[in-house]
C-alpha cells in the first residue's frame, strides 16, 4: 500500500534512479534518504572543519559501548588506525594503570577519576597526526549504581570539554537508554551539548556516517575544482 501511494504521488516527478544518481556524480551534491540524514550532514557542515581523511580515534567510556561504537565507526566508513606505543605511554603516565580503560582505539576514559585527567588524556593523543577525525560518544544511565544525573552531569559535561580541545573535526554521539520525555534530562542535556557547539548525534552511526559523508562530498569539490 505505502508503495502504491508513494508510486502514485511522486511517479510522475520521480523520474529513473539511475538518472538521479548520475544527477549528484555531476553536481556534488549530497543524497540523502531521510530529512534526519539531512539534518545530521547540515550539523557537520555548519560546526565542522573540514576532515582531511578518514582516520578516526573514537574515545568514550565502557568497554562494551567502546567497542559497539567501533564497529559503527568502521561500517559507516570511516577508519581506526592502532593508538602508537609512545601515546600509549603517555596515557599510561597519565592514569598509571590501564585497569577500567582502554589505551589503544577505541580510547577508554573513565570520567569519573576526574575531569582533569580526561583532558590530558585525550590533549595528549590529539596532536596525532595519524588522525583526522576524532569521534567521541557517552552513554548515560549505563551504570546502576550512580544516580542519573549525575551520570549526565559527568559525561555529557565530559564530552562538552573533550570537543573544545583537539583542532581536529569533532563529532559527538549521546546515546540515551531512557524514553525520550520522560523527565526532559536526555533532551535537557543534548541541548546543552548542541549549544556548546558540538555536531552531536543520538548515536555513533549517525554521527559516523554524517562526518564520512561530508568527507565525500568535500574530496568532489577538490577534484573538480582542480
Amino acid at each position: 500500500m505505502v508503495h502504491t501511494a508513494a508510486l502514485s504521488h511522486t511517479s510522475a516527478i520521480g523520474g529513473s534512479s539511475t538518472i538521479w544518481e548520475h544527477f549528484f556524480h555531476q553536481t556534488g551534491a549530497i543524497r540523502v534518504y531521510s530529512v534526519k540524514e539531512m539534518f545530521d550532514i547540515v550539523s557537520v557542515l555548519q560546526r565542522c572543519p573540514e576532515p582531511q581523511g578518514l582516520n578516526t580515534l573514537v574515545v568514550g567510556h565502557g568497554g562494551g559501548s567502546c567497542v559497539q561504537a567501533s564497529d559503527d565507526t568502521c561500517r559507516s566508513g570511516l577508519k581506526m588506525p592502532l593508538l602508537p606505543g609512545e601515546l600509549r605511554k603517555a596515557l599510561m603516565d597519565i592514569y598509571l594503570t590501564d585497569a577500567g580503560n582502554i589505551f589503544k582505539n577505541p580510547l577508554d576514559i573513565n570520567p569519573y577519576w576526574g575531569m582533569e585527567k580526561s583532558k590530558a588524556a585525550l590533549s595528549a593523543v590529539s596532536g596525532w597526526e595519524g588522525i583526522d577525525i576524532i569521534l567521541v560518544h557517552a552513554t548515560p544511565e549505563q551504570d546502576p549504581f550512580v544516580p542519573r544525573e549525575i551520570q549526565y552531569e559527568a559525561l555529557v559535561g565530559t564530552l562538552i570539554e573533550w570537543a573544545k580541545l583537539p583542532a581536529k573535526p569533532v563529532v559527538a554521539a549521546l546515546n540515551t537508554n531512557t524514553i525520550s520525555g520522560d523527565d526532559g534530562m536526555p533532551e535537557q542535556f543534548f541541548k546543552r551539548a548542541i549549544e556548546a557547539g558540538i555536531a552531536v548525534f543520538p548515536s555513533v552511526e549517525r554521527a559516523a556516517t554524517a562526518i564520512y559523508r561530508v568527507y565525500q562530498y568535500h574530496r568532489w569539490r577538490q577534484s573538480h575544482t582542480q
